[in-house]
């Protein structure tokens, strides 16, 4: 099947830009993400509406279709995604679960990551959006993080071991992810306590 979401003959996703290469479309996406990013954290409600609203917020200066979920099947290598048709009532559960569970809150930094871990790799086996999933992945988890009370950048978790660690969720093992976000808590601990250091020190 023919991809709408490409220019036709190429594989460069359609954009606000009209870029045809992607030589002059990594860089415009690059630019325009960034600076999104660097805002402060949108509010969101915790529904999958609230979810599609951040994938909005981070490329809305890129996609056309951006806060949309995708129309086509979707696959990385071997890996298959979620069918389409399943993608909105699948996420529609997911957060239903969420929402069970309170959001995640009052739970000790050790919990909130294992069950965070759960959550976003399931989210990233239905990959609701044709482009930009993990993106929108880790700010999700700044935002579900500061509603429930702890303090992780999302932005600052580096694509490859976030990648990595998506891999084994894929396949059930959701220690890898759990490990990373837990890091990530712990990272911005640390440096809380070391700012108040500094300031008592003053």
């Amino acid at each position: 099947m023919s991809d709408p979401y490409v220019y036709p003959g190429t594989n460069i996703l359609i954009n606000k830009a009209g870029l045809h290469t992607q030589e002059a479309f990594d860089p415009f996406e690059r630019v325009m993400t960034f600076a999104r990013l660097a805002e402060p954290l949108p509010d969101i409600p915790m529904t999958y509406e609230g979810y599609k609203a951040l994938h909005h917020h981070i490329f809305q200066d890129v996609f056309p279709w951006a806060g949309q979920s995708r129309t086509v099947a979707l696959s990385k290598g071997e890996t298959f995604f979620g069918p389409p048709r399943y993608v909105d009532s699948e996420m529609t559960k997911r957060f239903h679960l969420l929402e069970h569970e309170r959001h995640l809150q009052h739970l000790l930094p050790e919990d909130f990551a294992a069950r965070a871990a759960e959550h976003l790799n399931e989210i990233n086996a239905i990959h609701p959006f044709r482009e930009g999933n993990g993106r929108t992945q880790r700010l999700f988890l700044e935002v579900l993080a500061a509603q429930a009370g702890h303090a992780i950048r999302g932005k600052d978790i580096h694509p490859e071991p976030w990648n990595d660690a998506s891999i084994q969720g894929f396949q059930g093992n959701h220690r890898p992810l759990s490990a990373l976000i837990l890091s990530g808590i712990l990272e911005q601990t640390r440096s809380h306590a070391q700012d108040h250091g500094h300031e008592q020190e003053r």
